[in-house]
């Protein structure tokens, strides 16, 4: 990002992570947004079933 004082690097509020690579000093955000069907509410909800079935 430019701005008045020069070239700024930042990660945006909606990485969910950063990585860095060997040997480089910046980091690269990444997004990651998974299907619904394999988040984690969705375990809950399939682990409470069971329970329910115990």
């Amino acid at each position: 990002m430019k701005s008045r004082s020069g070239v700024k690097d930042f990660i945006p509020a909606w990485i969910k992570f950063s990585v860095q690579a060997a040997g480089e000093i910046p980091y690269s955000g990444i997004y990651y947004d998974p299907p619904e069907e394999s988040s984690y509410r969705e375990y809950l909800k399939l682990k409470a079933r069971y329970e329910e079935l115990q």
